[in-house]
């Protein structure tokens, strides 16, 4: 929890709110994990304060702040890691975020128009160097 208290009476004033949560499942040799997390800013803000959805930290597949911006957010990631040898690792991965509709309330609208969720689906490898086995 964050309170924005100005020194001057023309400078901006919020409380925002964060949260964060994630949990991993060994499944045999693969690892299932879900993360989510959020959060919401009351008050006025400068637009490079709104939540950006969309990034390798939020919605993997979309540049940072692509699915839109906002000052309320709620992104879902979900990943299942499966090892294919000891230097490669294959990861399926669902990502899900949206603006909760909070884009018209930022100063200047960074948000896209009428954007309710977007989600990102893929597939990746990680390949590991033999010193971090």
């Amino acid at each position: 929890m964050e309170h924005g208290i100005p020194l001057q009476p023309n400078l901006l004033t919020f409380d925002q709110f964060k949260f964060f949560a994630s949990k991993g499942v060994k499944l045999g040799p693969a690892v299932f994990t879900s993360w989510l997390s959020g959060g919401s800013i009351v008050g006025s803000i400068a637009p490079y304060q709104a939540f950006a959805i969309g990034g390798p930290n939020s919605v993997r597949g979309y540049g940072e702040g692509a699915v839109g911006s906002g000052q309320s957010c709620l992104v879902s990631k979900t990943e299942l890691a499966i090892p294919l040898n000891k230097k490669l690792t294959s990861v399926f991965f669902l990502d899900c975020g949206s603006d909760l509709r909070s884009s018209h309330r930022e100063i200047q609208d960074r948000g896209r128009v009428n954007q309710d969720l977007d989600m990102g689906l893929g597939l990746a490898f990680d390949s590991k160097p033999s010193w971090l086995k």
